[in-house]
């Protein structure tokens, strides 16, 4: 018996909620959907493989380069992600990094000969290099970095 005024309640609210419904215009549709067309267009492109020129732009930089060959389905390039976040911000402004999906940059992997992932290369203004493969602990790394100065 004390369940026929329970769903009596319920199915007041549900019609109630049905009778709340809101008309909406054209110019309500294309407010909800500008931020979405405004985000989609702040999106950038994936970079070209001449975009990620790591000699290049050690030369335009005149500063080193360290680039990360990584694997989205690598576990220790997932690893190894936070801590390049954390160098990239201890070294801001002294070394640029950047990193390369080798799934979406084949031809840029292959042109680099990378074999293994994670691949960190390191590529100085003078266009010297210096591979590094597989992964390294964050002291190992912070000390190579630091070690280019």
């Amino acid at each position: 018996m004390k369940l026929i005024p329970l769903l009596t309640i319920a199915l007041a609210c549900t019609v109630a909620s049905c009778n709340n419904t809101s008309t909406t215009t054209a110019s309500d549709t294309a407010q909800a959907t500008a931020p979405a067309q405004e985000e989609a267009t702040t999106q950038q492109a994936e970079p070209s493989d001449a975009d990620l020129d790591a000699t290049a732009l050690a030369r335009q930089l005149q500063q080193p380069v360290v680039t990360d060959f990584y694997a989205t389905w690598c576990g220790p390039c997932k690893k190894l992600t936070p801590i390049l976040e954390r160098l990239e911000k201890k070294y801001q402004g002294s070394i640029h990094f950047q990193r390369v999906d080798v799934d979406k940059h084949e031809q840029l992997a292959n042109d680099q000969q990378i074999s293994v992932v994670p691949t960190l290369i390191i590529t100085m203004p003078n266009g010297k290099t210096e591979r590094i493969e597989g992964m390294l602990s964050e002291a190992e790394l912070d000390a190579k970095l630091a070690s280019l100065y």
